[in-house]
């Protein structure tokens, strides 16, 4: 288990901690004893939960509000809210590819989520929607172009206006090349795009 990218943690001195999801800005505030809180910087993915309970069975000191089993529990309550990740989490179910070019929004799945198999099924939920546009000009090719960097690939694009030189400055896709060129009645996004968009039919 690691203490994921993405989560920003601050201890106050009165051993409050406050981890802040910087995805979306959700905050989670503790209060825990001081060997919990000295705990967290062990979670860097080079030991398992159980050398960690070891380790901290040992070094914990000795108090009568200090369960043995507390340290489990505050690691297991970490990796529901997602703050606790297996290190390669996303290798687990994603290819290397997508997960360098998706990086941010499986991160702002996990936040939203809490848990790293519902962030995948999210995932994997937006790049099998097939989405219908009407209109790819000035609009419409900047809300396809946000659609693809969260991660949608399968289109039916419909615009029946042709491509001129005053189409420059407004739409998102233009290829000076096509000036003139035919009128787009259904498209899909093809794999070789910026984006690693897909072809679908």
């Amino acid at each position: 288990m690691w203490l994921r990218d993405g989560v920003d943690v601050y201890i106050s001195p009165n051993c409050d901690v406050h981890f802040v999801f910087l995805a979306t800005r959700k905050r989670i505030r503790l209060k825990v004893c001081t060997s919990l809180i000295d705990s967290l910087e062990w979670f860097s993915g080079s030991s398992c939960v159980a050398e960690l309970n070891k380790k901290y069975q040992e070094i914990r000191p000795t108090k009568a509000d200090d369960s043995a089993s507390s340290f489990l529990d505050f690691a297991h309550y970490l990796y529901q809210k997602g703050i606790l990740v297996e290190k390669d989490w996303m290798a687990k179910y994603l290819p290397a590819e997508k997960i360098s070019r998706f990086l941010r929004q499986l991160n702002f799945f996990l936040d939203v989520e809490g848990s790293a198999a519902s962030a995948v099924r999210v995932f994997q939920k937006i790049q099998s929607t097939r989405i219908a546009l009407v209109g790819v000009g000035a609009v419409g090719s900047w809300i396809l172009k946000e659609l693809l960097q969260i991660g949608f690939q399968n289109f039916v694009l419909i615009d029946p206006k042709v491509l001129s030189s005053t189409d420059v400055s407004r739409n998102a896709f233009l290829d000076l090349s096509r000036f003139d060129a035919a009128p787009l009645i259904a498209f899909t996004a093809p794999k070789e795009t910026a984006y690693g968009t897909e072809t679908d039919g």
